[in-house]
Formats: structure tokens, sequence, C-alpha cells
């Protein structure tokens, strides 16, 4: 047993139940999990039912909170109690701690912008006859959010309404109030500009000027005016087909309009020299928080002349200012209220997650579509899913504060705050009319299972009575026996050591374990310890010199069968480019990939809400046992993370579909001769399910609700044995078990401009997404000098990056145009922080930008390079899902002819002590490339 399957109880080989997933389950237990809440709320009962016996009842409840829905067992509540009750009626009541409860239900209809607008212009009616009498000139310029199909249609009512009260020749301009520099251009200077025979446009802006003595949250940028104009120069460039480099921008001086645009001719004469300056509002960048301090947002308007002289220049606010302030005033005080009052005023880290889920469902008349430029979008609607999600997550990670218990928690705290699921869901643009908001927060109904116990004796106040199951933490627990029955073939016990520091709680296990046996020996526990090949464990309690073991049986639950593995025929590819992969269809092309040889596939763990965790592992030699230590240490590992960040797609496509082309392509295969592969496709399915929903209203936002698990915390910072998100652990477990020489987390980002108007336009959390710049690479190695064979090899595995990316010419090409794109709009303009570093033509970013250099720790040592690529695919389908996937492939295929290139020597070394000798194998890190 101990050679041919010792850790795992069954079959050997990982994913099948092993000893390290019965010392989880023994956690779980003492959580309240596997049966263990059932036996102590039942010692509850029992006690409460012996107190009432003999009494004169009038009436008896019982109100249960369990893990999980266990019919048998509220049954059993009710025969216990009903036997003490005498002749008065009993209510048992059970209801599962995942089941929410709604703490409130907020409906707003808003009024739409446009009948405002309209509602003003016929209230100023008058003013106009008096001014401008019938007949008379006047002109309309009205700034609402609307599409410009819809502003079209609202400018031909306006006009039809001037019409019929007398101003048949009124003048009317409808322009848009997001992103109104923008449309400017493009709907008012860009017509005016048309076959007027232009050389050069010079588009000055005003520098948006901070003061920097007064702190805030964040602060707009400088070029915060030339940002609102994105993209606008190529679509200059092509609609008045002149060259790019001829679009020009400049910061113009203190003072005067926001924007102004010269337009000049071959010989320099001015064709046009107009101005515009925005609309805009002073509003809180938190309501909840103003210390926080305001932010900038344009805002729609209405102006009317008559005659020369203005009858109404007036702010006006749009639908989406209205659902905001509704947002920050109604709802999130609401939230916060919440939040105060369920951690007594003292919210933590260590009480999170505060809430179930946040959804905000909001239909709204927004712009909301492609621009004809890349994959790059005009969307309001976007823009609020994410102020709604990443301003709410802000928030609540800055009303939270440490306590003792959060000692571990990293210093930024703006990723390791889980306060729970925000889900700002979205539809398609109403295309006019009113914007309406349901906005739900659902909590758990406790933080534990429990039980209230009501009864009412003749004569006596009713008496309610509360038990919640406690909080159980030994000081250490251990697995130290297993006893193997050579005769059955089977584990007869497994003895785990259980410290306990205080006696209260060393007493009530030993209770509650006593009960758990009886209700299993019942058949009242749905949820039991189920380990093949096993019959029981033994738990050991100590606390000081007491010492009692208790015994639980285990019955192993076979799940169903699995359909057989077909291999796929010839002709058949496996994995997708073109389309989305959700976690359902992860899991069914990870079991197909199994059928092929040198594919070993499992569940590494399960998430937060229980969706499968796949694992992919790749290497040589075929045989069931092999040695992971000699096998590691013979070759190099590339180990590779997908979907940390689950709207991220195309890391799934392009990863699943490398594994399929190495167990499939004979040449790519020859690749598993000189080195191993660990895949993790689908490290957030929790994330990704909800994201692969959303796009279903949203097909090309980015889906950033979907960007972090269950409860709006990054996967990627829950470090530790045992994490909050239990899917976190997957992947440390995997590097601890490989030991790579390189890791690879693959991650995505926006494929177009990304806008937050309500916190200064850029998003201040991510800045440096703010818009596209191609393929690139985080790349962590050492780089200081004493390190000389890491840094040698880190630059030759960057070289094959860029050529392998850059031999593809039409990769190349895209990223030269993203590149240069870039740094027009923002390299440019704010170098210290969107500097641009390349080698050969791609972008790697290599150099130290945070406050601590790498040094050669114990980690370094074992894996030389850790990198995060990065491709625009939230949210990519079709075509564009396919190339980026072509940039996956050929970033891979960089590192497998690394290591093909790379020597790796090994040594053997033979040591004598204490009359043994002791040989030991050891392959030095990092390989030594050509010509070195």
């Amino acid at each position: 047993y101990l050679s041919r399957t010792f850790p795992y109880f069954g079959d050997y080989g990982e994913g099948n139940p092993q000893l390290a997933d019965l010392a989880a389950d023994l956690d779980k237990l003492l959580a309240g999990e596997k049966g263990a809440a059932e036996a102590f709320l039942m010692n509850t009962v029992e006690k409460a039912a012996a107190e009432l016996k003999g009494r004169d009842l009038e009436s008896v409840e019982a109100e249960l909170l369990l893990p999980g829905s266990n019919g048998p067992f509220e049954e059993a509540v009710r025969g216990v109690l009903r036997a003490s009750a005498g002749s008065a009626p009993v209510s048992v009541k059970a209801s599962s701690l995942k089941t929410g409860r709604t703490v409130f239900d907020k409906e707003k209809a808003f009024t739409w912008e446009v009948d405002d607008a309209k509602a003003l212009l016929k209230e100023k009616l008058r003013a106009l006859v008096d001014t401008a009498g019938k007949s008379g000139g006047i002109d309309v310029s009205l700034g609402v959010s609307e599409s410009p199909a819809v502003r079209e249609k609202v400018r031909k009512e306006v006009e039809a309404f001037l019409g019929e009260s007398g101003f048949p020749a009124a003048a009317v301009e409808v322009l848009s109030a997001y992103k109104p520099g923008f449309f400017w251009l493009t709907e008012r200077i860009l017509p005016a500009l048309k076959g007027k025979g232009v050389h050069r446009l010079t588009i000055r802006f005003a520098e948006e000027r901070e003061d920097f003595t007064r702190p805030k949250r964040a602060y707009a940028e400088p070029g915060r005016w030339l940002q609102e104009l994105y993209p606008v120069d190529e679509i200059l460039s092509r609609e008045l087909g002149i060259p790019l480099e001829r679009v020009e921008f400049e910061t113009g001086g203190p003072g005067g309009p926001v924007y102004r645009i010269e337009a000049v001719d071959d010989k320099g004469a001015v064709l046009l020299e107009q101005s515009f300056t925005p609309r805009t509002r002073a509003i809180p960048l938190s309501n909840v928080l103003p210390e926080w301090g305001t932010a900038r947002t344009t805002c729609g308007w209405l102006r009317v002349e008559a005659g020369g002289t203005v009858v109404c220049d007036v702010p006006l606010e749009t639908d989406l200012e209205k659902f905001w302030g509704f947002y920050q005033e109604d709802v999130l005080k609401a939230v916060v209220g919440h939040v105060r009052k369920k951690t007594g005023e003292e919210p933590t880290f260590s009480k999170q997650p505060y809430f179930k889920r946040l959804l905000v469902d909001l239909q709204a008349s927004e712009p909301d579509y492609r621009i004809g430029l890349d994959e790059e979008i005009i969307s309001s609607l976007e823009a609020i899913h994410d102020e709604i999600y990443f301003d709410t997550l802000d928030l609540l990670r800055g009303i939270t504060r440490f306590d003792p218990e959060d000692k571990d928690i990293a210093a930024d705290t703006s990723r390791s705050s889980a306060p729970g699921n925000v889900l700002p869901s979205l539809h398609p643009s109403l295309e006019g009319g009113p914007a309406k908001a349901r906005v739900v927060l659902e909590d758990w109904p406790a933080p534990a299972p429990q039980v209230v116990l009501r009864w009412k004796e003749k004569g006596h106040d009713p008496v309610s009575r509360k038990v919640v199951f406690p909080t159980l933490k030994p000081k250490d627990t251990r697995a130290t026996e297993l006893v193997f029955d050579g005769r059955s073939g089977r584990v007869g016990n497994i003895v785990f050591e259980s410290e306990w520091e205080k006696e209260a709680d060393y007493l009530t296990v030993i209770e509650t374990l006593g009960a758990w046996r009886k209700l299993f020996e019942a058949g009242l526990l749905g949820d039991t310890l189920s380990f093949p090949q096993l019959d029981g464990v033994t738990v050991r309690l100590r606390w000081q010199t007491q010492e009692k073991d208790e015994r639980l049986p285990v019955v192993f639950v076979p799940g169903a069968n699995p359909a057989p593995l077909v291999p796929p025929r010839p002709d058949e590819i496996l994995v997708t480019t073109r389309d989305i992969i959700s976690p359902a269809m992860a899991g069914d092309i990870v079991r197909r990939l199994s059928a092929l040889k040198a594919v070993r596939s499992y569940i590494g763990g399960r998430s937060y809400e229980g969706r499968d965790v796949p694992v992919l592992e790749l290497y040589l030699p075929l045989e069931k046992y092999v040695s992971l230590p000699r096998l590691v240490t013979f070759k190099p590992t590339l180990q590779a993370v997908a979907r940390q960040h689950a709207n991220e797609v195309s890391s799934t496509n392009y990863l699943l579909r490398f594994a399929e082309l190495l167990a499939r392509d004979p040449e790519a295969r020859e690749a598993l001769k000189k080195m191993n592969f660990v895949f993790q496709p689908m490290e957030n399915p929790d994330g990704a399910e909800l994201a692969y929903g959303m796009q279903q209203n949203e097909p090309f936002h980015s889906l950033h609700a979907g960007r972090y698990g269950s409860l709006g915390v990054d996967i990627g910072y829950q470090t530790g044995t045992k994490p909050l998100l239990p899917e976190a652990a997957v992947r440390t477990r995997l590097y601890d078990r490989w030991l790579p020489d390189i890791f690879l987390n693959l991650h995505g980002y926006p494929s177009h401009e990304w806008v937050q108007p309500f916190s200064n336009y850029t998003p201040y959390l991510f800045r440096d997404y703010w818009i596209p710049k191609g393929w690139f690479t985080y790349f962590k190695a050492l780089n200081l000098p004493i390190y000389g064979e890491h840094r040698e090899a880190g630059k030759a595995l960057m070289k094959l990056i860029a050529e392998e990316l850059g031999a593809n010419a039409e990769i190349a090409a895209s990223n030269r145009k993203l590149y240069d794109r870039y740094e027009r709009w923002a390299g440019r303009w704010a170098p210290h922080m969107n500097a641009l570093e390349a080698t050969d033509g791609v972008l790697i970013f290599a150099k130290r930008k945070g406050p601590t250099e790498n040094r050669l720790t114990p980690r370094a040592r074992m894996t030389f390079a850790e990198q995060t690529p990065e491709v625009m695919d939230e949210t990519a389908t079709g075509d564009w899902l396919e190339f980026l996937c072509e940039q996956g492939l050929a970033y891979l295929r960089a590192h497998v002819k690394y290591f093909g290139r790379a020597g790796f020597q090994v040594v053997r070394i033979e040591e004598e002590g204490r009359e043994r000798i002791r040989l030991t194998l050891v392959r030095g890190r990092p390989g030594r490339t050509e010509g070195r």
C-alpha cells in the first residue's frame, strides 16, 4: 500500500481522494460542515426537550439554519420536540445558510433627460416669443448623453416643435454630453472641413489643474481633456484624407476654452478656427466619504439664443448623472449602513464578507456602439458598469480597518478586501426613453449554523433561546497514525491529533462528535466523510493532560460514473479559438483532452461556489508511477495559469489549444521529451461563469464584474494554505508540487478605451490600462549584475519572445500600430507613468518599477522568470479572439524554444556520514543558453 497507493486511499494518481483531502474535511467538520452543525444543534434541541418534558406547554417552535438542506434531520428534530411537547403543537422550520436573504430592494424610475430638455424649452417659449417675436431666428444647442441616432431623432423633434410654435427657421443642434469634445470634432467640425483641402489640423486642449495641497482619493490627470478626445485623430485623418502625423495636439495656455481647433491648407492659410468648452459639474467622489474629495464630470446643457440674446443657458443632468446620484445617496449609504450594523460599527477584514450580493440592474438610453476603428467602442453603459463595480469595491475597502486577526493581509488592501459580490447588470441601450434601476442587496441569513427555540408555557411569558454553532479552532491538528489492514486491503484507521487551548472548546467537540456518530448511524447526515478504501478516522483530542479519542466512521459514496473517454477524430479540433469558453465547456474540453496520450487531468480543487478547477499536466514518461522529484530534476517545467481575472477570456482558449497541440501534433509533441507542462486553464470559474452570462447583454463590453471571484476579491492576492476563496489554493499547491523553472500568469485587458466618467474620466485604480497598447508582458527576473546567469537567461528568453511574436507579420503590424497609438495618446503626455519598454519591437516590461529590488529568494532560485502577458481580450470573440489566440500560442512557443535551446547541467553528489551513503541529484537553474 505504501509503495503503490499512499497518500491516496483508492487509486494512485493526482486528483484522487488522498490524506490531505481528509485533513481538509476535518477542518470543514470543525467549522460546522460535514454534519457537525446538525450534531451540535441536535444536542441543543435534546437538552431543551429534556428541559420542557412534563411542562404544560401551549406551543413549541424551532427554526434551524443549516449548512445545506437536510429534510430527514429536520423531521428528526420535530420528533424529539414532539416527544416532550405533549399535546402542544410543534413547528419546525429549516433553511440553508446558502440561501440569501434580502436586506433591501430599491427601485427607481428616472425622467428622461430629453423630456427634461423639451419641458424646459416649452417653459421658455414665452420668453422666446417676447425676445425674438414670431418667426424670429433662434439657435438651440442641446447636450444629452445619447447615441447619434437618438440625437438626430431628437433634433428633428425639437425642430418640429419650434416650427409648430412659430419658429420654422430655428437652428437646432443636439450634441453629446458624453465625450462632448470627441463628438464636437466629429459632428460639427469634421463636416465643416470636408472638401476644403485641409493640410494640417492643430487641436489645442486645456490642461486640467488640480490643487495638490488638498488630499483626494483620486486626482484628474493633466491631459484629461485630451483623453476625452480619444481616438479622434485617426477618424479625422481617415475622413479628411490627410496623414495621421498632420493631426496635431498641443496643450493650451491657462484660461480660455477647453478646446480650440485650427485647420490650415497647404499654404498655411487658416480654413477654420473654432473653440468649444464642455459643460461640467463637480461631484463628490463618494457621498459616504466626502473627505475623498470631488471629481469633475461632463453634463448636459440647454442653450437658447433669440435675436442674439441668451434666453436660456443651463446645465442638464444626464440620465447617468441622475442614476449616479441615486446610487451614491440612496444605495451606497444603505449598503454601508448595513455593513456597519453587521460589524458593530467596526468593519474589519476579518469580518468580511459583508454581504452575499449587491445586484444593480440598470436600463438606460445611452451611446453604446462600435466606432469602426479596431475594437474601439463608445459606451457610457460600459462606463457606468465600471463605476458601479470598482467604486463600490473601493468604498468598501475604504471603510474597512485592520484588526489583530488581519496581520497576514498585505499592505495593499485594495485587492485583499473581500466585501461580497458586486454585480452591475446592464442591458442594451433603450435607444430613447427614461432610465430605470433596481438594486437588491442580499446577505447570508447568519454567519454560522444556529437554532432558535421558542416555547410558551401556560401561565408564563414566551421564551426564546438562540444557540449558534461556536467557532472551534484547535491550536494544531495533524495526522500521526495510519493503520492498514492487509487482510481487507483497506485503510482501517487514521489518527488525527488535535490540541485545544480552551477546555470549553475541548468538551464541546467531544460532545458534538458523539452526537455526530448517533446521527450517522441513524442516516441523518446528508454530507459526511466519504473516502474510498477507508473504514474510519479517529480524532484524538487533547487539552492539557486530558485526552479523548473520538472515532468517526467513513462510508464511501461514489459519484456518477463519467462517460468513457473517446479520443477525438483525426480531423476534429477539440479547442475553439473563436468562442469564449465557459467553465462547463472548459471541463468538457479537459476531459476530452485526457483521452490523448501524455495528458493527465484532474480536479485541482473547487471554487467558493462549488465549481471545478481543472488541472492539466503533460509530461513523459506515460507510466502510472513516475517519480516527480526525479522528473523535475532532469527536465525543466513550465507552469501556466489562465483566467485569474475571469473576464480576460482568451487565455483559456490558447492554453487549452496549446495543450491539444502538444498532445496531437508530432512536431509540438517533441517538446515533451525536454520539458514538463502544468496548466490551470480556469483558475476563477465563479467569475468566468458570471462574465459568460453577462456577455448576453453586453457582448463587446469588458465585463469587469467577472474579473474577481464571488466575493469581490482578487484570487491572485489570496495567499496562504487556507484562503477565503478555496480555488486560490490550487495555484500554490501546483507550484509547490512542480517547482517550475518559469511561471506564467496569463492575463488580458480591455480591447478599447476604459472610461469612468464620475472618477475624472480615466480608471484611477488602473490608469495604465486606459487605452490599449497591443500585446505586452510584465517580465520579472533577477537583473542585478551579481546574478549574471539569471540576467542572461532572462535576456535570452525575452529575445525569443520578441522573435516569435515578430515572426508573424500580422501580429507585428498590429503591435506597431497600437504601440504608436498609445505613445501619441498616453506615453507622450505622461512618460513617468506610461513609458513603453520594447525588446526588439515587442513590449516587455522588465525594468524595476516598484519600491523593492528582485533578489535571489528561495522562489527565485527555482523559478528564474515570472511573467504576466497581456492581450486585448476584454471581451473578444470571433476573428479578434482567433487573432489573440495566435499571439498567445506564439508566446508559449517561445518558451518551448527557450527550453529546447537551454542546456541544464545535472550533477550527482555522493556523501557519507553516520554509516550511510547519500546520493543527491541537483539540476542547475537557470539553463545555459547557446553562446554562453
